[in-house]
């Protein structure tokens, strides 16, 4: 009777400390989080775009938050204007915001700077279809992309 009652103890306090989530000063912090949170709003880039994917990641679909998302990332990308990283989040949150025609011409200025960037090549084939341009369009751009894929970037493109 002893054993039970104590798995029974052991059992909810280990259920009330899974419940409940460490104090903010017991948590530890990422690299990032130290070290973006010494700077000031007008940041480096690469803690504006930190930040604008931690509140992409929990916005569950949350329109107001994903154009916050954005507005972190356009602040980042008047910064560095070219940097690819920066260029492609904003195209995935508008994605996210199913404005597929915005995220299309985001995934058309990477291309101008990287032709051979596949993934983004990829994204602008489902953008076309989601847009409804011609089955044919499409599908040779979906074909480029395989293309690519079969001779693993051996292309001059």
């Amino acid at each position: 009777m002893k054993l039970s009652k104590y798995l029974n103890i052991l059992f909810a306090s280990l259920v009330l400390f899974l419940a409940y989530p460490p104090p903010a000063h017991c948590q530890r912090k990422t690299f990032m989080e130290k070290k973006c949170e010494q700077e000031s709003e007008k940041g480096s880039v690469r803690c504006l775009e930190w930040r604008a994917l931690m509140i992409l990641a929990y916005s569950e679909g949350n329109k107001t938050k994903i154009r916050k998302a954005i507005k972190i990332l356009e602040q980042a990308h008047t910064i560095a204007p070219v940097d690819l990283s920066i260029l492609s989040n904003i195209a995935v949150c508008y994605m996210q915001m199913r404005d597929y025609k915005t995220a299309l011409s985001y995934a058309d200025k990477i291309l101008t700077i990287k032709p051979s960037f596949v993934e983004i090549k990829m994204m602008k084939c489902m953008l076309e279809e989601r847009i409804g341009y011609s089955p044919k369009r499409y599908r040779t751009c979906y074909r480029s992309v395989v293309h690519w894929y079969q001779n693993r970037g051996k292309t001059k493109d």
